[in-house]
């Protein structure tokens, strides 16, 4: 059985290991299993706390569960903690847009756009346009 206190949690993931756990929080999360995907990435977040993926997918195990609020927030806490998170930010337009706190999620989304255009990732600023889009 394990126990944190007879297996420590590594400082670090490997690149490998960083897949795995994002591959099976994945799996979970596509079977509605959201507790079990989230403490998947929660994990991830511990060990790599400036991956993207892992913010929002964590912030999907809790709107998946009908937890916007808390989305909300890991959501913005990924947009703080990874450098360039425009899907993170894409997130958060989505959510606020839907609670009808329109400047801020013009604010979100004009944010997602800059790091978009800034990226030269034509896949995330397509991305953006289908999201804005995507609200009337």
């Amino acid at each position: 059985m394990f126990t944190e206190a007879s297996s420590p949690m590594p400082s670090e993931l490997s690149p490998t290991a960083r897949e795995a756990l994002y591959s099976t929080g994945h799996s979970l999360l596509g079977q509605d299993r959201h507790a079990e995907a989230a403490a998947l990435f929660r994990i991830m977040l511990r060990l790599a706390p400036t991956d993207e993926r892992a913010w929002l997918a964590l912030g999907e195990c809790h709107e998946g569960a009908s937890h916007r609020g808390i989305a909300l927030e890991l959501y913005t806490a990924g947009v703080a903690a990874a450098p360039n998170a425009a899907r993170c930010e894409l997130a958060r337009f989505r959510i606020l847009y839907d609670d009808d706190r329109t400047d801020e999620a013009d604010a979100a989304f004009e944010s997602a756009r800059e790091i978009a255009e800034r990226s030269d990732d034509c896949a995330l600023l397509e991305l953006c346009i289908r999201e804005r889009q995507s609200r009337p």
